[in-house]
Order: C-alpha cells, then sequence, then structure tokens
C-alpha cells in the first residue's frame, strides 16, 4: 500500500475513534417509545462486487408480513475494517432510515454497544436519528460470553453487561444488543417476538430482498 494512502487511512481511522467515543456517550439505554408490539423493521446490506444494496423492510409484528419496504443501490466506497462498520454501511442505513416514517424499533445487521467503544453501527444509527435502535449481530468481536441459563447468555466485558447471547431454536446465537433509545431486555424481547426459524423475520426479509437486487443489478 502507498504510503500516503496509508497515512490517509490512519487519518481517517483517528477521527472516526474520536466520533465514536463522542456518539457513545449519548447512547439512552431506556424504552422510548415503549415497545407496543406493532412494527419491527429490519435492515440490511449486501454486496455483489463494487455494488452495495440496502434494504428497509418495515413489518408487522402479528402476522410477520412486510407492510413496507425501501432499497437503495450504492458503489462501495470504505472497504470492511472491524470496528469501523459504520464508515461502510452508515451512509446507505441512515439514508435508508430518512425514506421511512414509522419503523418501530429498528433491528439492523450489526452490533450496538456489544463493540469496543460501544459505537457499532446500530448504535451511530440510533444515536444520529434519535431512534429505537437493536443491534442483531452473527458474531461478537468484543466480551466474554458467560453461562448459558434457557436460551440466554450474557456477554460481559469486563464488569459490565454489553449484550446478550440468544438461541432462537437454532444451534447457533445470535448476539443481541442495545443501539439506542431502548433496554437490553426490551432488545432481547423485540428480536424473540418476530423470530422465525432462528433468525428474526425482519432482517431475513431484508437480506433476502437486498441479496435478490443485487444478484440482478449491474454498476
Amino acid at each position: 500500500m502507498p504510503e500516503d494512502k496509508k497515512l490517509s487511512i490512519e487519518k481517517k481511522l483517528k477521527n472516526a475513534v474520536r466520533e465514536q467515543i463522542t456518539l457513545a456517550s449519548q447512547v439512552v439505554m431506556e424504552d422510548f417509545p415503549p415497545f407496543d408490539k406493532s412494527i419491527v423493521t429490519g435492515i440490511d446490506v449486501h454486496y455483489s462486487g463494487s455494488l452495495a444494496v440496502g434494504c428497509a423492510t418495515v413489518v408487522e409484528v402479528e402476522t410477520l408480513k412486510a407492510i413496507q419496504t425501501v432499497t437503495l443501490n450504492r458503489e462501495v466506497q470504505v472497504d470492511y475494517i472491524p470496528g469501523y462498520l459504520y464508515l461502510r454501511e452508515g451512509p446507505i442505513v441512515l439514508d435508508l432510515l430518512k425514506l421511512l416514517e414509522n419503523t418501530g424499533p429498528v433491528l439492523i445487521d450489526g452490533n450496538g454497544v456489544l463493540h469496543p467503544r460501544r459505537m457499532g453501527l446500530a448504535s451511530y444509527a440510533g444515536v444520529v436519528l434519535n431512534i429505537q435502535t437493536i443491534g442483531v449481530a452473527k458474531r461478537i468481536h468484543v466480551g466474554i460470553i458467560g453461562p448459558r441459563v434457557d436460551n440466554y447468555a450474557p456477554i460481559h466485558d469486563d464488569d459490565e453487561v454489553i449484550g446478550m447471547a440468544v438461541w432462537l431454536g437454532k444451534e447457533k446465537p445470535v448476539f443481541v444488543s442495545v443501539g439506542n433509545n431502548i433496554t437490553l431486555s426490551t432488545s432481547v424481547r423485540v428480536v424473540k417476538d418476530c423470530a422465525v426459524r432462528g433468525y428474526p423475520e425482519p432482517l431475513r426479509i431484508a437480506h433476502r430482498t437486498a441479496k435478490e437486487i443485487a444478484r440482478n443489478t449491474q454498476l
């Protein structure tokens, strides 16, 4: 890698760390608004070569049917760097959310405060837009999973609980964490209430839709 490009990336990441630390101090871990079990939104971004396709799907909790879906296509601008997913997916996630008026809690394929600086993609979107978000990840990069009790196991970082491993009927759990404007216990309940076949249905629909569009779209 050329030295000037390396220095540019290092500067960008230093700025990102400062931004994440500042935003992390603004995360609200209270239920605002209370979960009314009406709608939940799922957001996922799928990649095909240099194409990124983002999808946000609003789902009725009672029926688990999609009632609104919005998508956006973008050319990939930033490589994936662990701990800095918001640089890659943050802009498209924010733009998707701005297209929706009513979302309920927003499930985002990524982490919330289950993050080295407590500012994963879900928390980033939640704080910037002041909305209720939940991180739902397939893997974790920080913390230690505690003993499993029934279908739950807390994830600790030192003495702090920063997430929950949740088994939804499959061998492997999903990793749930607060994004913004919600408690961890409510975050887990929301994920459970909209789960089908081991995974939250709003995220499954968003992923499937984004993947199909990416497969049929060329830049």
